[in-house]
């Protein structure tokens, strides 16, 4: 292992410090490491570290969090990430600090909540939209945060989450004396967030594993250190013969693609054609447990066949599509070296920590919806070259991106191996962006007028880099149309009226917001159709893609659908036809979902993975909430607002409504809930007055669960007496 930096001995820190470190069984501190508490990290400054992947950048994070415990300086600290996916790994990494007294809590779901629990824990690991969500709620304890860690700060330059960075930065830098550390593995313009952020930077190139980028073209790789590599043609395909190179070598491979299908494709063909063929010394022990473990990952068995088989190969593809466990299985085994080969879409690459020997780059194009193939970015690229290389295993890490022409072979180099990342710039001016922005700001009291909303653009890295002229003439707009949309007043201070100071606190765009109060206000009642076409309308709900083969399918359902609308969706100016037919698309699989048909239907019929159906159910729950919460305000009947309870709760567990009394019971989901059910099972009551022998007999049950459910249901019962 490369240890290129000082000794823990050697360094000028508290001892308690130098003792967590050596018991975690760091001997040295990596060279970005040292650069990082030289600039007074630990010493309150703010800082920018940009070093990459496995350089230890969450280390530094740890250091400072015991250090300020220790000295009882820290009241609250909040580490930011981008996805949920590495919130919980960031989680499990710190459960460590625990024995040192230290509480620490994860909290990334429900956005219309003040969290006040968290005011006993002492570091908060959560999403940048969920701390944004409790800005705006402004709990208590916010007003304890004297740390805030920003991780993978590049997403910055993306359209959805980077303004939210930017709104949380601007609310706690009005807040008070904030200590802001931010992360990343790729930032080109790390000056100028420093400048923004009035921080330190941290730059550095150095590796834990030296990396070399190369281009394979014909049989060969040549590498920007200069060396070349003849690969066997075995196969007379590019992926095939380099994936046989590595594992010949006794490397792992990871191998990046653009699509899905593609990830699909090519695991399934490097096991077919490859296997263990002549590589029998690959083959692990744990093989089989991989197979188990994928049998029961999902309610699609046709898809944990598909990897269980896959796996028996020594490969695996990975995509957003599978579900949190059997992502999680592969990341394990691959890490484990049973699972050889990873076919992946980019999102791998966006934060997860799973390095290989050799990552390929088998495109660098992408579809992009209305554009047609674009290149990818250097930044996205780099990001994926980050994964090559494993500390403690490899040498040197390889990242390959394959040339079909020589003509290509040249452009690679000066596009990828040859370039550097791109600046990252503010997403805020998005009018979208902005609209939400300074709704929120107005709802949750950080601006009065519009001096306020300016000093909080001023603390903005749009600011920054356009300047105010730029913004000037938006603002105006989107405060007028704020008032127009009955969501603040101007007379003469701005002040939030009770439906937008609830739009912001729910967390939805003013659009989606729009959209719900024009098809519940003044309602008696709303049909399911009605309300599932409101929630696939929104802004905020992902929409399905839709085939021309399936356009008169879907116009036939809007023709039926209309019966139930309380309005007609091309009514909508700001929305275009395709996102209407694309909605309509999204509620007939809502439909299908809370008329219980299983996830194998849903998958075949939508071609969603699980993990997307759990996603889109995830999200049009959150909105179904909303949409329940903004009918208290404006429909006409209570009615109405039980019909949008129910259809809340039938999203939320997928179920029709006679099955709802059922579904209180805890481990009882829609499949269980139905099949007690159909064995007579009917309501709580007939659970509470079972036998434990019969309850056990239906499908799903067994003795365990049977008691356990009918001592529930007996204490509901009596509860409710």
């Amino acid at each position: 292992m490369p240890h290129s930096g000082l000794a823990v001995e050697e360094l000028n820190i508290d001892s308690k410090l130098k003792d967590f470190l050596l018991k975690k069984g760091i001997r040295y501190l990596y060279p970005p490491q040292v650069e990082a508490l030289s600039k007074g990290v630990l010493e309150g400054k703010n800082i920018v570290l940009a070093s990459h992947t496995a350089s230890g950048k969450t280390l530094i994070a740890e250091l400072l969090f015991l250090k300020r415990f220790l000295e009882r300086s820290m009241g609250k600290a909040v580490y930011m990430v981008p996805l949920k996916a590495i919130a919980s790994e960031k989680y499990e990494e710190f459960k460590e600090l625990k024995e040192y007294g230290i509480r620490v809590a994860l909290t990334t779901g429900d956005y219309d909540s003040e969290d006040e629990y968290l005011e006993n824990y002492d570091i908060i690991l959560t999403t940048n939209e969920k701390f944004d969500s409790l800005l705006r709620h402004k709990p208590r304890w916010i007003r304890d945060v004297s740390i805030l860690v920003i991780d993978e700060i590049h997403y910055i330059d993306d359209v959805k989450r980077g303004p939210v960075i930017e709104s949380v930065v601007s609310k706690m830098r009005t807040m008070g004396d904030v200590q802001i550390v931010a992360l990343s593995a790729t930032i080109s313009n790390a000056e100028e967030i420093a400048e923004w952020l009035n921080a330190e930077f941290v730059v550095s190139n150095w590796r834990p594993v030296p990396l070399r980028e190369g281009v394979y073209y014909n049989g060969e790789i040549v590498f920007n250190d200069g060396t070349r590599v003849r690969v066997k043609k075995l196969f007379n395909n590019p992926i095939l013969d380099l994936v046989h190179d590595t594992l010949a070598k006794e490397g792992q491979v990871l191998i990046f693609t653009n699509a899905r299908r593609l990830t699909v494709q090519l695991a399934t063909k490097i096991a077919s054609k490859l296997g263990f063929r002549g590589l029998e010394f690959l083959i692990s022990k744990d093989i089989k447990k991989v197979m188990e473990e994928f049998e029961r990952s999902s309610n699609v068995s046709s898809l944990n066949r598909q990897l269980a088989s896959l796996a028996a190969c020594g490969v695996s593809f990975h995509h957003a599509g599978l579900t949190y466990a059997q992502r999680k299985i592969i990341e394990k085994y691959f890490r484990k070296g049973v699972i050889k080969v990873v076919a992946a879409t980019p999102t791998l690459a966006a934060g997860v920590n799973l390095p290989a020997r050799r990552v390929i780059i088998h495109s660098h194009v992408r579809y992009e919806p209305g554009i047609g193939s674009v290149p990818i970015k250097t930044m996205e690229y780099k990001q994926m070259c980050g994964r090559a290389g494993r500390p403690g295993y490899d040498e040197v890490g390889e990242a390959i991106i394959i040339a079909r022409s020589e003509f290509e072979v040249d452009k690679l180099w000066k596009m990828y191996v040859l370039s550097k990342p791109e600046n990252i710039f503010s997403k805020l001016g998005r009018e979208n962006a902005l609209r939400t922005f300074i709704l929120a700001l107005i709802a949750s009291g950080y601006a009065e007028n519009l001096d306020d909303v300016v000093k909080h653009i001023k603390n903005t890295l749009y600011y920054k880099q356009f300047g105010y002229s730029d913004i000037k003439l938006k603002l105006q707009e989107i405060i007028s149309f704020l008032c127009e949309s009955e969501f603040i007043t101007k007379t003469p201070f701005l002040k939030p009226t009770r439906l937008g100071k609830r739009v912001s606190e729910l967390y939805i765009d003013p659009l989606s917001a729009i959209i719900f109060i024009k098809g519940v206000k003044g309602v008696k009642r709303v049909h399911d159709i009605a309300a599932l076409t409101l929630i696939a309308l929104a802004p905020d709900m992902p929409k399905l893609s839709v085939r021309r083969s399936e356009v008169s399918l879907i116009d036939r359902f809007l023709d039926e659908a209309c019966n139930y609308l309380t309005f007609d969706p091309y009514e909508l100016s700001f929305i275009s036809d395709y996102t209407i037919i694309s909605a309509i698309k999204t509620t007939m699989f809502l439909r299908d979902w809370i008329y219980e048909y299983d996830e194998e239907y849903l998958s075949k019929k939508y071609s969603l993975g699980p993990g997307d159906i759990y996603s889109l159910v995830e999200t049009a729950e959150w909105l179904a909430y909303s949409l329940k919460e903004l009918s208290k305000l404006v429909a006409s009947s209570s009615r109405a607002v039980k019909d949008l309870e129910i259809i809340h709760r039938r999203i939320k567990f997928g179920i029709k409504e006679e099955l709802l009394e059922l579904v209180k019971l805890e481990g009882v989901g829609r499949v269980r809930a139905r099949a007690l059910y159909s064995s007579g099972f009917k309501c709580l009551e007939d659970v509470a007055n079972a036998t434990v022998e019969v309850l056990a007999n239906v499908k799903g049950i067994g003795v365990e669960i049977a008691r356990k459910i009918i001592k529930q249901a007996q204490e509901i019962i009596r509860g409710q007496n």
